[in-house]
């Protein structure tokens, strides 16, 4: 009832027109920062949210808006470089070295 009449977003929602994987998805598989996937869908449909703001965040920032996720598999290192390799891409900057 509560999604009646509003558009829902769903992570299958993000492939192209051929089934190849978004830019997030394809960053979440080269950082290894799928493990189990049981969070994977919510934390990547968040990091889609934060992506689409065209907004450059720290990885305070990052850390802050994808904390109401909970992943026990992959200490969130590499969650939090998957979205920031997307977020520097998306901006047309060079990745800064860790």
């Amino acid at each position: 009832m509560w999604v009646r009449g509003k558009k829902v977003r769903t992570l299958e929602s993000l492939l192209g027109p051929n089934g190849e994987l978004s830019d997030i998805q394809q960053a979440f598989i080269d950082e290894a920062a799928v493990q189990c996937g049981f969070c994977t869908p919510g934390v990547i449909m968040s990091a889609v949210e934060i992506l689409e703001s065209g907004k450059e965040y720290t990885d305070d920032e990052l850390r802050k808006l994808l904390s109401g996720h909970l992943c026990r598999c992959t200490g969130y290192e590499n969650i939090i470089r998957a979205v920031k390799k997307t977020m520097y891409k998306r901006l047309g900057k060079p990745m800064p070295a860790e």
